[in-house]
Parts: structure tokens; sequence; C-alpha cells
């Protein structure tokens, strides 16, 4: 077991594993599994997976859709959660929607969700 990153995104299970909690609810449930490190990267994680050291990985939609594009036997197990993300620019900005960003320099982390909005709406 493991995550992706430590980031606020995974801070139930880091607090819960932090606090024994997880190894007590493991116990009482007769299941067992080993700790993984922190990833930290996509390309670990996908590499990890391939390679069969992990059997589970959980990550935000568009890196799992990267593995399996990548060719990693991946099954998307299920959607646990949708997140919001929001367009910030400079206070003295113009843009109004997204249509004003066209042509103007735009900066998402890759493999997130909000590439994936940003491409799906700039290109309408």
């Amino acid at each position: 077991m493991g995550t992706f990153q430590a980031a606020i995104d995974y801070a139930p299970y880091l607090i819960t594993k932090q606090k024994g909690r997880l190894e007590n609810a493991r116990r009482s449930i007769g299941f067992s599994a080993e700790y993984s490190p922190v990833f930290q990267s996509l390309p670990t994680v996908n590499q990890a997976l391939a390679a069969k050291h992990i059997d589970l990985a959980m990550t935000a939609e568009i890196p799992a859709l990267i593995g399996k594009a990548a060719g990693i036997d991946i099954k998307i197990a299920w959607l646990s959660c949708t997140l919001n993300s929001q367009v910030i620019g400079p206070a003295s900005s113009k843009a109004t929607s997204i249509k004003d960003l066209k042509g103007k320099k735009i900066t998402v982390l890759a493999g997130t969700s909000p590439q994936d909005w940003f491409i799906r709406n700039l290109e309408t």
C-alpha cells in the first residue's frame, strides 16, 4: 500500500497510517499488505505497475489513462471522487472566459485533471 504523492489529497491515508489505525483495521479483517514508497511521479507508479511490484495504485484519472495508453495492463477499478479545479490569473487579467485564454500562456501540471479540462475546453 502506498500513495502516489505526499499531497493534501492523500491526507486521510497518511494520517490513518501514521496513527496506526490502518494496521489495526487490516488486522481486524485479516488483510495483509506491504507499504510501498511514496512514488512522487507518474513514471515511477507506471513502472511499478508494469513490473508487477504493486497490485493497486490510487491515482487521479489522467495518470491512470496515461498508463493505459502506454500499454500497461491496468484496470480502472473505481472512481472515488472528482475534484473541482479553478482557473486563476493575475488580478489585472481581462480574461473572463475560456475563449479569452486562446493565444495566452497557460500552465498546468502534466497528467492532471486541469490539463485534461484545458485540452477539452480550449478545443471547443
